[in-house]
Parts: structure tokens; C-alpha cells; sequence
């Protein structure tokens, strides 16, 4: 797997179902709205997330050639903003791994640059675990209107500030407003041992420390990209706010800690996409579940066509079409892949 070590932050459904070639046009169309089937242990309520833009008629195979990398000068001016440079270190490329460099400035500012951007202001210090917290949400509520400005503007700024440093990419976009009172409940500070460092909290917490959190996913074809970290399995594996390329906090005082990686570089190959009717995947997703070891009800409620970034035998990159499941049961949510094209199930830890 490709190393990104300097980030510092650090049985069928019912009757037999019989599949004929399809073209890609005719694949589409067995995409539902909403699905629903009973199986065993397994009970399928399940909406089928697509994006408005998803072209159902023209998707296509969809390969990597690059990574972006932010722009190390565009980086010092729009991030620093004329901050003091306290340190640079510059870490030389390595292979496939491009030049990175690290900055901290003089009012305790940190910001790293190359395939995986950072910045963070002292005061991100107390925001440090709002995505974590945020990942016990449902992906895409909005929390509350704050203090300042507007979702939307922030919005706006992350997206501006993504392009004038070389960033610039298609992006699902997701905000939450966060009110101080419930900030203060999500700080979280623990030493090695796993004790709570009470001195490391912040004192006082006001409206001018109201904020709003920005995260995203970069898209090819309208679809979010699951990206390679997430194929390492584990919490990296679930489609949630701690997991999204793009994460941004904005106060009053304007951003506050931002962090980017895992942005690829895509290009659309001339090879159609045939999908498999959604009752072959469904398949796939209820003899996973009702193989298990422990016997539970599950119910899915989602399901989400997306494309998948992960390294092949031959260590490049490849692209695939999954659907991610999620389904619930009384043990908390398991998350089962399975390629579109092909109805197999796609493995993570």
C-alpha cells in the first residue's frame, strides 16, 4: 500500500433470479429507489443512494493517473496568511511519494504541505476530536445555525480555498453547525494510559467559540470516492465525517484547522460499466450476514454506489464500482462492500 506516512494529525431473495448481459444503459435501470425484501435474518428497507448527476446512461470505467499535491507557495499564502515562520523541514520525495514540507509558525500555527495538506491554528487544539464525535451523527444532518455567518458561506471558502491551493476537485460537500455547549462536551483530551488530562481543556467556552464543521469526499462521476485508507478495514472502513478527505473547522475568527488527502487524479476510460440488478448485490449482502457467527437480526436501511480507490496485486492503483451497505443490528453497524459490476463481495477487515 502506498505509504502516507507524514501526516502528522495523525441464500436469493425470495423466487430464483436469472441475470442476462446487459448493456450499460439497460444495467441502469435496475437501480431502484428503494428496495425492500426479507431474508432470514436479514430485512431489506433499504433507500439506494445516488446522486442527482449521476449519469446512469454513461458510466463509465474510471482509472487513476496521479495524486494531487498542494501547492507549497500558494499553501504560505493562503493558509499563513503572513504568519512568522518559526521552522520549515523539507522531507525530499521518495519514490512515488512526492516532496512534503512542514511549517510551524510563530503563534503555535502548524501547517503541512504536498499530498496531504494541513493546518491548525493553537486553538484547533480543543476542536481536535469534533470529527470522531460527528461520525455518531447521520451523514449530512446539519446540526444548528450558529453565531456567525452561514453553512453555506463556509462552504464556499473551503471549496475557494481547496482551488487556490491546487486542490481543485469535484467534492460532496457536508456541514454541522456546532454551538459552544456542545463543543465542550465533545472535547476530549487522554494521556497514554487513557486518563482524561484536565489541564489541557478549555476554560471557558462562549458563542465566539460556535463553529462550523466542513467535511466532504472527492466524486468521479457524481459517485463519493472510497478512498484507500478506508480499504484498511477496522473505523477507517465506515462512510463517515472521520473518514472524509476534506475536513474544516471555521470560527468567527475563519478557519481554524483544515486537512486534505487522499485526493486523486482521475481519467475516464472508453469501457461502459454494466451493473448488476441490486437483487444480486442484496444477495451477496444477506449470506454475509446470515453466515455469521452470532446469530442477529440485521436491517438495512441504505445502500450507497460508490467508487472505490485500492491498490491491486501489482501495487497501482485500481478503480471499482461497490455498493456500501450498512446494516444495523443490536451489536452496532456492520458495513459490507460488494463490486456493482460484478456482485462479489468486496473484503475489508
Amino acid at each position: 500500500m502506498r505509504k502516507r506516512w507524514r501526516n502528522v494529525l495523525a441464500g436469493f431473495l425470495g423466487a430464483a433470479v436469472f441475470c442476462y448481459p446487459l448493456t450499460a444503459e439497460a444495467s441502469a435501470r435496475n437501480i431502484p429507489d428503494y428496495y425492500e425484501a426479507e431474508d432470514g435474518n436479514v430485512s431489506f428497507q433499504c433507500v439506494l443512494r445516488l446522486p442527482e448527476r449521476f449519469d446512469k446512461q454513461n458510466f463509465r470505467k474510471a482509472a487513476v493517473t496521479g495524486v494531487y499535491c498542494s501547492d507549497y507557495n500558494a499553501c504560505l499564502e493562503k493558509l499563513a496568511e503572513g504568519r512568522a515562520v518559526l521552522n520549515e523541514e523539507i522531507y525530499p520525495a521518495e519514490g512515488d511519494i512526492p516532496e512534503w514540507h512542514y511549517y510551524s509558525f510563530e503563534d503555535h500555527s502548524v501547517m503541512g504541505t504536498g499530498d496531504t495538506t494541513f493546518f491548525a491554528t493553537e486553538n484547533s487544539y480543543h476542536y481536535a476530536t469534533v470529527f470522531s464525535h460527528l461520525s455518531n451523527i447521520e451523514l449530512g444532518e446539519g446540526g444548528e445555525a450558529v453565531s456567525f455567518s452561514g453553512m453555506g458561506e463556509c462552504e464556499k471558502n473551503a471549496v475557494n480555498l481547496l482551488e487556490q491551493i491546487g486542490l481543485e476537485t469535484d467534492m460532496a460537500l457536508y456541514g454541522y453547525g456546532l454551538k459552544a455547549q456542545e463543543a465542550q462536551q465533545w472535547e476530549e483530551h487522554m494521556d497514554p494510559d487513557g486518563g482524561y488530562q484536565e489541564d489541557q481543556y478549555k476554560q471557558e467556552w462562549t458563542s465566539e467559540d460556535d463553529a462550523y464543521l466542513i467535511y466532504g469526499f472527492q466524486t468521479v462521476q457524481s459517485l463519493p470516492v472510497y478512498h484507500e485508507l478506508m480499504f484498511l478495514g477496522g473505523s477507517m472502513k465506515y462512510v463517515t465525517a472521520d473518514n472524509a478527505v476534506l475536513q474544516a473547522v471555521y470560527t468567527k475568527n475563519g478557519l481554524e484547522q483544515l486537512q486534505v488527502n487522499y485526493l486523486y487524479q482521475f481519467q475516464l476510460l472508453d469501457e461502459a460499466i454494466e451493473l448488476q440488478p441490486f437483487e444480486e448485490i442484496a444477495r451477496i449482502v444477506s449470506e454475509k450476514l446470515n453466515g455469521t457467527l452470532v446469530e442477529e437480526q440485521y436491517k438495512v436501511e441504505e445502500a450507497r454506489l460508490m467508487e472505490m480507490v485500492r491498490h491491486s496485486q501489482n501495487q497501482s492503483y485500481e478503480v471499482l464500482p461497490v455498493w456500501y451497505v450498512e446494516a444495523v443490528s443490536a451489536s452496532g453497524v456492520t458495513a459490507v462492500l460488494v463490486d456493482a459490476s460484478t456482485a462479489q463481495e468486496v473484503f475489508v477487515a
